[in-house]
């Protein structure tokens, strides 16, 4: 099992903003039902889409690597988890779909 540590968004606004403005990427756990958006991004971002599985454990149901500026990314509401990555980090640590990772602060 792959560790990551992640900021968690905890605030609405911090979920709306996710990582515009910053000037590289770091790995961050959002919690959404509808998507994720990189308008106003300056860099490509890699987004794991996630499935809870128990306590800091999820499961990775989608990927999608260096996801490019000013791009929209929707998915079905069932799932609620979202990480949003340094481009490159799912290659770097060969994340995939069905991998089980845990998420800690």
């Amino acid at each position: 099992m792959h560790r990551v540590k992640a900021q968690r968004s905890r605030t609405v606004i911090s979920q709306m903003v996710g990582l515009l403005g910053t000037n590289s990427g770091y790995p961050l756990l959002l919690h959404t039902r509808f998507g994720i958006h990189t308008i106003g991004m300056r860099y490509p971002i890699d987004v794991a889409l996630l499935e809870h599985v128990r306590d800091t454990c999820y499961r990775i149901v989608r990927i999608h690597r260096s996801l490019a500026p000013f791009r929209i990314l929707m998915w079905h509401p069932r799932y609620r988890s979202v990480l949003e990555l340094p481009a490159g980090y799912l290659a770097r640590y060969r994340l995939r779909p069905d991998q089980i990772i845990d998420i800690r602060e």
